[in-house]
């Protein structure tokens, strides 16, 4: 399994991971975030799916909204647009990929806002904060702890020291520690 990880000070969004990937017998490492142009990523689940959706699905790379022709405009709700234009792409990633049982949650950060997706939701946590994957209750733990001691001014360390805490009393979590920023 995996820990995904974002924080955000509502203009810009720090995502990190830890690397161990699991497949069958394999243990091989890599980042679970990723970007498409303005728009981070991050997936857990298993392998099959993270390879569908990081190698099969046409993700947006900003926000478009879908009444507009193609254009980008100022107003549009992004829980309803990831709902309707990320969510299906993820779905279609998984039939394409001949995948019966997919399992996996995706935290997208985009606008300086963290959503967060599963196979059929969309949600949106009121903290400036949030986790996913198997590691995330030790995540959040120190998120909680590290954003009101160093008074949230070190986004990207306090995004790295909960991926770290999480690979330090999670088995299924490991190092390296990956953090991008959008």
């Amino acid at each position: 399994m995996s820990v995904i990880v974002g924080v955000t000070n509502g203009s810009t969004v720090w995502m990190g991971s830890d690397s161990a990937i699991t497949g069958s017998v394999t243990y091989l490492t890599g980042c679970k975030v990723f970007s498409v142009g303005k728009v981070l990523y991050g997936v857990c689940g298993n392998l099959d799916c993270y390879a569908a959706i990081r190698h099969g699905a046409k993700l947006p790379g900003s926000v478009i909204n879908a009444r507009s022709g193609g254009d980008l405009v100022e107003a549009v709700e992004l829980d309803r647009w990831a709902y309707h234009t990320i969510l299906p792409r993820l779905k279609e990633a998984m039939v394409k990929a001949g995948i019966s049982e997919p399992c996996f949650s995706v935290m997208v950060g985009i606008e300086g806002r963290i959503l967060l997706i599963d196979e059929n939701a969309v949600s949106e946590d009121r903290r400036p904060y949030a986790a996913l994957g198997e590691g995330s209750e030790v995540a959040l733990g120190a998120m909680h702890m590290l954003m009101n001691r160093q008074g949230r001014r070190n986004h990207e360390g306090i995004v790295e020291k909960a991926v770290e805490a999480a690979c330090e009393f999670v088995p299924s979590c490991g190092g390296p520690v990956f953090v991008r920023s959008a």
